[in-house]
């Protein structure tokens, strides 16, 4: 591995701060403890922020960094269910930080995360989420 995932990330021309990111309680209480409540909305027992851009990605890099949440330390691993029904990842293998670390550095990264976020993610409440075609049902 001749660089680290930031210095990757950090030189790439890619958008990938955008869609619809999927927070625990804790990342948004934490997130709502440093004034960014306007841009988070509750649904189906957790909350989300979307925007393309990402309305925290601010003159090229992330204003929340050090509070980012963990879907976005994650990238490029993103949520999956699989065929069991599961909450799983995969991986965006057209991003440069993945290409340059190797499917090996990010199998590692999918097992830590797995236990993350069957802790704080339902299965249920996940799958709901995606399901729900009202856009309104936002709180």
């Amino acid at each position: 591995m001749s660089e680290d995932f930031a210095s990757i990330c950090a030189k790439c021309d890619e958008k990938c701060c955008n869609g619809i990111f999927i927070l625990s309680q804790k990342e948004k209480d934490i997130l709502w403890e440093n004034g960014h409540e306007r841009h988070i909305k509750e649904k189906h027992n957790y909350c989300v922020f979307e925007g393309d851009p990402c309305p925290f990605f601010k003159e090229d890099k992330c204003s929340i960094h050090e509070i980012r949440p963990v879907v976005c330390r994650l990238w490029p691993l993103y949520i999956v269910v699989d065929e069991d029904g599961k909450l799983d990842f995969e991986l965006e293998e057209d991003c440069p930080a993945a290409k340059e670390l190797g499917k090996e550095y990010f199998e590692k990264a999918k097992e830590k995360a797995k236990r993350y976020i069957h802790e704080e993610i339902s299965i249920e409440a996940y799958q709901k989420f995606w399901e729900e075609e009202d856009e309104e049902a936002y709180c």
